[in-house]
């Protein structure tokens, strides 16, 4: 079977995802939503909307994201554990700005009976328990297993997406609805996630590219090879903390 030879996410066979769009650039209508008004105009995501994220994303959104394409990656490829290291590291960065956004009124009483509770549920203090119920961190499982928080960081983000059965006006097709370009950027991060060619983050320089090629992995060959080297420095770095650690071990043992 041939690859679709348009710029869309996915190919004609696979899920699509529909975003809102204007008369002039719509695709077809949204034939799965309620009768209200007119049609809703419709169009699939495509590679050059990722060019205007920022556009649609605050601060905290725009590294959350970028994050949890370099989180897809770095599992990936579970022995870049530099590439690892960045992706938790650019969570927790977003997390800490987005905790820093105004929402309301954080210390009313009734926040803190409901973190009362909540710790009563969950067992973590009232504090993170708030937090975690809130979606400001994620929970404890999560934080100790990347594969756990991935799924956990891209589900959350997705939880307004639908699933739904488009008639283009000459067939049906299974996509996935967004009502929002945030919404639509995490789906098509879900699509990479499982493979394919599409939007990666440089474990290097941590930019944002959209592969050339499906084994694309860098956004340069220089950045490639660079990265090797650190990779390899970063392994030397930990034998050698190994094999301090086992010497100390040995000369304890001798002086006893």
């Amino acid at each position: 079977m041939q690859r679709g030879s348009d710029n869309t996410v996915t190919s004609r066979t696979k899920l699509a995802v529909l975003i809102p769009s204007s008369a002039e650039r719509q695709e077809g209508v949204a034939t799965f939503l309620q009768e209200l008004g007119a049609p809703q105009p419709v169009r699939t995501f495509h590679n050059e909307d990722l060019k205007d994220a920022h556009k649609h994303l605050s601060n905290w959104q725009a590294i959350h994201f970028r994050a949890v394409i370099a989180l897809v990656q770095a599992l990936k490829n579970p022995s870049d554990s530099i590439a690892l290291e960045k992706a938790i590291s650019s969570l927790n960065e977003a997390y800490e700005l987005r905790r820093t956004e105004p929402r309301g009124f954080p210390d009313a009483p009734e926040n803190a009976e409901m973190a009362v509770s909540l710790a009563a549920m969950t067992g973590l203090p009232p504090q993170e328990a708030l937090e975690h119920f809130q979606q400001l961190r994620p929970g404890p499982r999560a934080s100790k297993s990347p594969a756990w928080l991935l799924s956990y960081e891209l589900s959350t983000a997705l939880q307004f997406a639908r699933l739904v059965l488009w008639w283009t006006g000459q067939d049906f097709r299974p996509a996935l609805w967004c009502e929002d370009m945030k919404t639509a950027f995490y789906a098509r991060a879900l699509l990479d996630a499982v493979g394919g060619r599409g939007i990666r983050i440089c474990p290097h320089c941590s930019h944002l590219f959209i592969q050339e090629r499906p084994d694309q992995s860098y956004c340069s060959v220089a950045h490639r090879e660079a990265h090797r080297v650190a990779r390899w420095r970063a392994q030397q770095k930990k034998e050698a903390t190994r094999k301090g650690k086992n010497g100390r071990k040995n000369v304890t043992k001798k002086a006893r």
